[in-house]
This record gives C-alpha cells, structure tokens and sequence, in this order.
C-alpha cells in the first residue's frame, strides 16, 4: 500500500486462476434481472507470479504438466477506495500452447490490512495455438470472452 489513499497491488506468489463462461439460453436472455444463466467452468490453474516493479508483474499460469501460459501484467494503482486496475497477457511459448493468447483486463482489490486479497475481470481468447489458431486452448472459438477471479 502506497500512501493512506493509493492501493499499489503486489502481485507475486502462488495464486488460484479460474474462468468461466456465461452461457444464456434465448429464454434466460429475455428474463427478468435475477433470473439464473448457464455458466461454465472454462479453465483452472495456478498462477505462479515473480516480484516485479511496482508497476508490473510476469510469471506462468500452469494448467496441467506442459499446458502453460506466459503471462505479463501492468497496473494503474487504486486510490480513495477505488481498486487496482490492471491488463495483461498470457502467451504461449512451447508445446501444445505456443501461439496461443490471451488477453485480461481486470480490478485487484486490497483486504482490510491493505494487502491484495484478489482480482476479478475478463479474458479474451485473442488467438489460438499454432495448431489451431482459431480456436483457443479450452476449444471455444477465438475471440470469445469469459470472466475470471484470482484468488489466494
């Protein structure tokens, strides 16, 4: 934590990444707010995130043994109650990944000490492997976005 007011996130350890996918039915689309929608489980992994600059954060997000994802993450600091913003990039670098990107754009919130207690946002399936570039690694279409939480 910055000053009394500014939250500067620090984004390095072990963390939990899951996403999902909203996944409405005609029906649920045209009810009223409250209404349940179908939602999916897209991926789970650790996320693995080394000191960086205040500013920066990278490491790897590990799906399985040899499903991982490089990421890299740059963030505006929060202030007067406002979180942490932050977007970032995970790419592919060998293997069944390589060529693969996705995109996040997210909020990181502080706890009541002021340390980060986790992040929400959205993930974009920007491209796909080398192998599949159209579709992204979870076999959805490239281009299709979800939601995702990190936490502890």
């Amino acid at each position: 934590m910055g000053s009394d007011t500014t939250f500067i996130p620090a984004f390095e350890g072990n963390w939990q990444y899951q996403s999902f996918l909203l996944l409405p039915s005609d029906e649920q689309l045209a009810a009223a707010p409250g209404t349940n929608v179908i939602a999916k489980k897209w991926a789970m992994g650790k996320l693995l995130l080394a000191d960086g600059t205040e500013m920066e954060a990278a490491g790897q997000l590990k799906f399985a043994p040899g499903i991982e994802l490089k990421v890299h993450l740059r963030f505006t600091p929060g202030d007067a109650g406002k979180p942490a913003e932050f977007k970032g990039t995970g790419t592919g670098e060998t293997g069944p990944t390589k060529g693969a990107v996705y995109e996040l754009s997210g909020w990181a919130f502080p706890d009541a000490t002021g340390k980060l207690a986790g992040c929400c946002g959205s993930v974009r399936a920007a491209r796909g492997s080398d192998a599949y570039p159209d579709t992204d690694l979870g076999g959805m279409p490239t281009g299709t976005i979800g939601s995702f939480s990190i936490t502890k």
